[in-house]
């Protein structure tokens, strides 16, 4: 509705996911809107076409597969990328619910070039944002760009209000592991 000339996949793994969103959420397939049953990870590793940007949920009710937080994935959700592209991921941050969360953005951190979180209000989870190319802009220079979205394209909310809830450039996690593929 917002970018009518974008061109979006959606990819889930259970088919009856995108039934639900047809038939619940007038979700409707178009040349530039379409839907594919397959494991997220096959999909990016066979993807040919690189995106602007990549949006991860891949949460289900007891956590996230572990296929899909390594760095052998993170490296080819990273090739599936523009080199201006952008990574959005969502992670349960809260420790009882995914005790990789620490090791998860250390595994980010290993993978891309600048790593941010934006801390989601109310609930137990983080924003990840990962940049595969180092850009260099202050977090007051994002929030300002956001701004500028906000006032070309209206959006249900203020994207700039969204960041000033919590924005952090990514520490250095050095002590936590890289989770890799070998990994049991």
């Amino acid at each position: 509705q917002h970018y009518p000339s974008a061109h979006i996949d959606v990819v889930d793994i259970d088919p009856q996911i995108i039934d639900l969103a047809k038939q619940f959420f007038n979700f409707a397939e178009n040349a530039s809107l379409r839907s594919y049953a397959q494991d997220g990870r096959l999909f990016i590793e066979s993807n040919q076409i690189p995106y602007d940007l990549i949006f991860l949920d891949a949460f289900n009710e007891v956590g996230i597969p572990k296929h899909l937080t390594t760095k052998e994935f993170l490296l080819a959700m990273k090739k599936a990328l523009k080199p201006s592209g952008v990574i959005i991921a969502n992670l349960w941050s809260t420790p009882k619910l995914n005790p990789l969360y620490k090791s998860m953005l250390r595994t980010y951190q290993e993978v891309f070039a600048e790593v941010y979180t934006l801390r989601v209000r109310t609930a137990g989870n983080k924003i990840v944002i990962a940049l595969p190319k180092f850009r260099g802009m202050s977090l007051n220079s994002i929030t300002q760009s956001a701004q500028q979205i906000s006032a070309q394209i209206p959006l249900p909310f203020d994207l700039s209000e969204l960041l000033k809830l919590g924005l952090v450039k990514l520490i250095d996690l050095q002590d936590s592991p890289i989770l890799l593929d070998g990994d049991q």
